[in-house]
């Protein structure tokens, strides 16, 4: 039922072309198939990072990770994988940003792993941006994703990224060019982790990659191509 109702529509958008690849895995070739990533303002982000939002004090290493609490995003593991760093007397200190139904279940986690200075959950909060910029690494933890807005905006405003292996990311990272990609699985997570924090990963290297990255985003060659789509539709 599924591939008809597909097959009765001229054009089926797809937000990567991982995306695109498991689509027609499941439901075959599309001729309409076309893929067309999310628009990212840059001009926005990077107005939003010099608001004047207060960011605390920089005292030792800061990660920063954005997403809604929920399974998919991966902050459980997260959150493990920062257990392990501090067992091994690494110094660093985590901002989650998000709210959801995981909320409770990392709070204990966070308790149980004597965790509460290191990890801070910051809630949802209406502009990340300062606290993207002012973090020295973005982590992507998520076990799936279609195309992570996060990781744009983290390269636009030249903040190094880490990020599990899901759909989008080669798009966004490349193999390795604008970033560093983890294999999507704890001990994956917990070595990028780990790399950063021995240097093995170095920050300063990372830096450029992100800008590099985050200059290949052009909000209106995007919605030019959004907009060409609905006129060869009409």
């Amino acid at each position: 039922e599924e591939r008809k109702a597909y097959a009765r529509f001229q054009t089926v958008a797809h937000v990567s072309q991982t995306v695109r690849e498991a689509f027609e895995r499941r439901f075959g070739a599309h001729a309409g198939s076309v893929v067309l990533h999310n628009p990212v303002d840059r001009d926005a982000v990077r107005s939003g990072a010099s608001a004047a939002e207060k960011v605390p004090e920089k005292k030792c290493f800061r990660f920063v990770s954005v997403g809604r609490l929920e399974e998919q995003k991966g902050f459980d593991r997260l959150v493990t994988a920062c257990r392990y760093l501090a067992q091994e007397g690494f110094s660093f200190h985590l901002w989650i940003l998000g709210e959801g139904p995981e909320r409770k279940t990392l709070e204990r986690m966070i308790a149980e792993g004597n965790l509460q200075g290191r990890i801070s959950l910051l809630g949802q909060l209406e502009n990340p941006y300062p606290y993207v910029k002012a973090a020295d690494w973005l982590v992507c933890s998520s076990r799936s994703e279609g195309y992570s807005t996060v990781i744009s905006e983290s390269l636009i405003l030249g903040t190094p990224v880490a990020a599990t292996l899901c759909s989008g990311v080669r798009e966004q990272l490349g193999d390795g060019e604008f970033g560093l990609i983890a294999e999507n699985h704890l001990l994956g997570l917990y070595r990028a982790l780990e790399d950063i924090l021995t240097g093995k990963a170095d920050r300063r290297d990372y830096c450029g990659r992100a800008l590099r990255g985050g200059s290949r985003f052009d909000l209106d060659g995007q919605m030019n191509a959004v907009k060409e789509l609905f006129e060869e539709t009409r």
